[in-house]
């Protein structure tokens, strides 16, 4: 089965609505930062009505096939648009996740940056060694500022955002997400301000000292267009369509596929795929074709065999 949803918007303090009104078909709100287009609580587009999660617990051999049947899916796929600084914040690894949080894992994630402005910035990592005693005391002296590691960034860059490594993106950046399916998120500083309400935001510090891996905060991955990642429960990586404009792929029944272009409108078996849209093979559907432009990158999300 191919499986498309329909999107969810998040109205947030630094949201920058703009990219999410030309690039698809609906108006939003201005204050639209991010657009989640997969995860477990999107509903299908078409008859079933149903969210990913209910289609998963009724239908888990279609969707696992003889892959692991997870708690709850894996994946979470979002586009981010910014017009502030986002949060300096960090997420918790998979045994902080389960032990604290009674949560199945924690949160790595991949940004991969489909426009910029002038000197665009994000956070990823620390520029130097630091214990947790001296994060502390710059927090409270609010000098987080000086030991975080900023980089510009451009078009079709990605970089990935492990567990335990402080981060935050920039203003005036538009990226897709692709992340472990997990809300935990502990802020450390969100720059003095009030959120939507009109409050100020909550802060973590406690956690988010508790989580930081200090030896990953002075580690950068990051690459240009080509991707190939492994996440604990699904790969993500990029494929070129050849020059004949035509590819074919298989879930061999082992696990669903995600299909994702960020570059053009793609044709999956007879479904018409807009740039930026995505879909969902179950594991069920085995051999299935793509078509698009030659030499374009697509994204291909696997689920991995536990």
């Amino acid at each position: 089965m191919l499986l498309k949803f329909k999107p969810i918007s998040k109205e947030v303090v630094w949201g920058a609505g703009e990219f999410f009104n030309n690039n698809f078909d609906y108006e939003l709100k201005p204050k639209i930062g991010e657009l989640w287009i997969l995860g477990s609580n999107n509903k299908l587009k078409g008859d079933l009505k149903l969210t990913l999660a209910e289609f998963a617990e009724k239908n888990p051999d279609i969707l696992y096939g003889r892959g692991e049947k997870p708690k709850r899916f894996p994946v979470l796929i979002k586009y981010i648009s910014t017009l502030k600084w986002l949060s300096v914040q960090v997420h918790p690894d998979d045994k902080f996740a389960r032990a604290f949080e009674n949560e199945p894992w924690g949160k790595t994630e991949m940004w991969y940056f489909l426009s910029e402005a002038d000197n665009s910035q994000i956070i990823c990592g620390l520029s130097r060694e630091a214990s947790r005693e001296e994060i502390y005391n710059l927090i409270n002296s609010n000098s987080l500022s000086s030991i975080l590691n900023y980089i510009t960034v451009k078009k079709d860059e990605w970089v990935l955002i492990r567990s335990g490594v402080v981060h935050s993106i920039g203003p005036n950046i538009s990226l897709l997400e692709i992340q472990m399916n997990s809300d935990l998120t502990y802020r450390m500083y969100d720059w003095d301000r009030v959120g939507l309400d009109g409050k100020p935001r909550e802060l973590h510090i406690d956690k988010a000292l508790k989580v930081i891996d200090y030896s990953e905060n002075l580690k950068l991955t990051k690459g240009f267009r080509e991707v190939n990642l492994e996440f604990p429960t699904f790969t993500v990586e990029t494929i070129r369509i050849p020059d004949y404009g035509k590819i074919e792929l298989d879930t061999e029944k082992r696990g669903f596929h995600i299909i994702l272009s960020v570059e053009s409108d793609l044709t999956v078996n007879s479904e018409f795929l807009r740039k930026y849209e995505c879909v969902l093979i179950t594991a069920s559907e085995g051999k299935y074709k793509l078509e698009g432009p030659k030499d374009s990158y697509i994204f291909l999300i696997r689920q991995r065999e536990g």
